[in-house]
């Protein structure tokens, strides 16, 4: 597997719930806050990458100053992994082109953070070969 991305974002990442809402029509819509969190998440993002892979495996690490309650157990004050997740995979893929159908594997992890909030990002690029060999599967060519 090869990154052909890795950004550590220095601000917290948005739940959906608070990206998008549904209006009494029900329709969604970004709100505010979500077009301020898009256009931060870009500026961050570079400008061009490796886009000549076939298939992509995202790895999305949250850090968290306080990860763990006075119980020790998880903090509600962290995001569920997966609220995050659609969004930034969307505003990743809508910058580049890319449709995030290929994207075939993922990791998500809540770290404990010493500082700040905070999240990174690395996308690693696949070719099918690389992605049968994590399924197992191994490739032979007839002569």
């Amino acid at each position: 597997m090869k990154p052909i991305l890795d950004v550590t974002f220095p601000f917290k990442a948005f739940s959906v719930n608070k990206f998008q809402k549904t209006a009494r029509t029900l329709r969604r819509y970004t709100t505010p806050e979500g077009v301020e969190y898009q256009r931060n998440v870009n500026l961050l993002l570079p400008k061009y990458i490796d886009v000549a892979f076939p298939f992509y495996h995202m790895e999305y690490q949250f850090f968290y100053k306080n990860v763990f309650n006075k119980a020790g157990e998880i903090s509600s004050r962290t995001l569920d992994t997966d609220n995050s997740i659609k969004i930034l995979q969307d505003v990743i893929f809508n910058k580049y082109g890319l449709n995030d159908k290929n994207v075939v594997s993922l990791t998500s992890r809540k770290m404990p953070s010493a500082n700040d909030d905070y999240f990174r990002i690395v996308v690693h690029g696949l070719t099918k070969t690389d992605y049968l060999n994590t399924l197992g599967v191994s490739i032979t060519f007839a002569v």
